[in-house]
């Protein structure tokens, strides 16, 4: 039966539980697992966007979502390598607007040339995908304060 690791905003499908995980990666079993888990409706629905395929989505129940994560999960392929849930490039595939995610998901966020040099998109496309799909279609809320190296952007927790 597979098992599902969660750990930085990514998911990687195991045939069995991989040895080596990190500490704060969470292990899923079966959909009761993630619907006991304490991951709130805003990082289920940032989890859902991240999965390769699928279309932006918000979720309007925690349960709505678990149960569209847990039969998307089981669409997933299984990781070449166990030991690191990569496949033959050795790095997983993710989305750009997963990438972004995680910048913004830092503790210290990340400026607009950061996101730019990750993506490859041009300014005006990093400003309207933090406006457009993060805050509104997937209900992120970002933060953006102005320092001496210009404007830097931050997920906030909102439970």
């Amino acid at each position: 039966m597979p098992v599902y690791l969660i750990h930085d905003d990514t998911v990687t499908a195991y045939a069995s539980e991989p040895d080596d995980r990190p500490d704060n990666a969470l292990l899923i079993r079966s959909e009761e697992d993630l619907a006991n888990s304490s991951l709130s409706i805003a990082r289920l629905t940032a989890l859902w966007n991240t999965l390769p395929g699928v279309l932006a989505k918000r979720f309007k129940t925690r349960t709505n979502a678990i149960h569209s994560l847990w039969n998307r999960f089981q669409k997933l392929e299984m990781a070449e390598h166990p030991d690191t849930g990569c496949g033959e490039s050795g790095t997983p595939a993710i989305s750009k607007q997963a990438q972004v995610i995680i910048l913004l998901r830092r503790e210290q966020g990340a400026s607009l040339d950061e996101i730019v040099a990750a993506t490859g998109w041009q300014k005006h496309t990093v400003r309207g995908a933090i406006s457009g799909a993060l805050r509104k279609r997937l209900g992120l809320t970002i933060e953006s304060t102005r320092t001496d190296a210009g404007r830097v952007y931050r997920i906030v927790d909102a439970g």
